[in-house]
């Protein structure tokens, strides 16, 4: 496709969307986005040398999918500031937001929009699941070995399996991983991390809510 093909899609898709405090959003998705390596340039009117920012933050309707805006940087400044510059009506209208687990975001939502839910993806609660389970990893076996890991040590010959859910893995996948804790866990550290993992994947994994409560007093018992 030619590119001015590509650019007329865009000007008639811009358009077509409208203002956005025109829209009726109760649901928006915010997300960073790395674009572009570190730049400096110095400033025409002072000389002096400024960053130039690789990061940018999408706001988007999570119901359409629709960019609602962009902002520079990956701060609370600069997502209170797009947030501020829409109504009071159009604030209060916002039910729930969902972003990855970023303090700067939940600051902006927090002190823009106090009654809306704050939603985290499922995606990144599970990989801070997998870091617990690799840190507890790491510990156990400089507590144990005053060392790092090595081929010997079932835990980091199967490290990647312990980050994979056990439903998803072959029996000989099961086989190896049930090996870890039966040779290379005498405190029950790490089965405990990985039971937590698991535990959370599982519950995220539901459908529904009431599945997810059931999931979750399952694992309680």
């Amino acid at each position: 496709m030619a590119w001015w093909t590509a650019q007329a899609t865009v000007n008639n898709a811009v358009k077509v969307l409208g203002e956005v405090d025109t829209l009726q959003v109760t649901q928006l998705g915010i997300d960073e986005h790395h674009y572009r390596r570190v730049r400096w340039y110095r400033d025409a009117d002072t000389g002096a040398w400024a960053r130039a920012e690789p990061w940018m933050t999408t706001i988007v309707n999570t119901r359409s999918g629709q960019v609602l805006g962009i902002v520079d940087g990956r701060d609370s400044a600069a997502v209170k500031g797009w947030l501020t510059s829409r109504s009071q009506t159009w604030q209060a209208r916002i039910e729930v937001v969902a972003i990855d687990p970023s303090a700067a975001f939940k600051k902006a939502i927090t002190d823009c929009l106090p009654n809306a839910t704050i939603a985290v993806d499922p995606f990144h609660l599970v990989q801070l699941g997998n870091l617990c389970v690799t840190r507890v990893r790491q510990r156990l076996v400089q507590d144990l070995h005053h060392r790092r890991g090595r081929k010997i040590n079932p835990a980091w010959t199967h490290q990647m399996l312990l980050l994979r859910g056990y439903d998803t893995l072959s029996t000989r996948g099961r086989d190896r991983l049930d090996h870890v804790p039966a040779t290379d866990d005498p405190t029950e550290e790490l089965s405990a991390a990985w039971g937590l993992k698991e535990a959370l994947r599982l519950i995220l994994a539901s459908p529904t809510i009431e599945q997810a409560h059931a999931t979750k007093t399952r694992f309680d018992n």
